[in-house]
């Protein structure tokens, strides 16, 4: 078994390695002769997870025995009705838009956004970085500062900083990290499902503007080649 000191050594080296690559590398740069690293790193979010599971899987484990799925469902439909009321009234300008991505790219977003990338987010930013044995006042801050951070990896806006808010609070609450990934997985998938209804309906209209045009345009070339004929 992990000493607890150690477990904290590598949550910060995890960490560490997490905003390297993910939020200093691609904002200051790399040498070019490092750039090989642009070749690997779709596979880091992977490796930290793996690494994650590996290190804390008896306390994952016992984690995700002790969940109430009753209780689950509650917190996650209030988040996400909370982070949709908050969208509503205050429309992100910053996310990336699914259409612009390439089938192959759009395919690996939908499994990050549902899988290893929401548990890697959610390891990192609630699990490391928000300690349950503080205080009150600790957990506070911690809390604002694990949000922030969640905030300025994803484009930095108020949307995600709430998200990170009702993300972390869940975990502070449950003392269970298993509820805030799970929660984030679910407002993940109720997003692209909306996404993927939405594009589906634009399609069926846009199919439907189509044939209504291609017929009117029938019925003119008819009334065209009728009054040839009359002439």
């Amino acid at each position: 078994m992990i000493h607890r000191n150690t477990k904290k050594h590598w949550k910060f080296i995890l960490c560490l390695s997490y905003f390297i690559i993910y939020f200093m590398i691609p904002n200051i740069g790399i040498p070019i002769k490092y750039d090989f690293i642009f070749d690997w790193i779709s596979w880091f979010p992977l490796i930290l997870s793996f690494m994650f599971l590996v290190l804390f899987h008896q306390l994952l484990y016992q984690s995700l025995v002790e969940i109430q799925w009753l209780k689950l469902i509650f917190i996650a439909v209030f988040c996400i009705v909370s982070i949709i009321v908050i969208n509503t009234a205050l429309p992100d300008t910053n996310s990336l838009p699914l259409n612009s991505l390439a089938n192959s790219e759009l395919k690996k977003y939908i499994i990050s956004a549902t899988t290893y990338g929401v548990f890697l987010e959610e390891m990192i930013f609630r699990f490391s970085l928000i300690s349950l044995h503080s205080d009150r006042k600790t957990k506070a801050s911690l809390l604002i500062i694990s949000s922030f951070l969640f905030s300025i990896v994803h484009g930095g806006n108020f949307n995600l900083f709430f998200c990170g808010i009702l993300f972390g609070f869940v975990y502070i609450k449950t003392s269970n990290v298993w509820y805030s990934i799970l929660t984030h997985v679910f407002y993940n998938g109720v997003g692209i499902f909306f996404f993927y209804s939405l594009l589906s309906c634009c399609k069926a209209m846009n199919d439907k503007v189509v044939k209504a045009s291609g017929d009117l345009q029938k019925v003119r070339l008819k009334k065209i080649l009728l009054n040839s004929k009359k002439g």
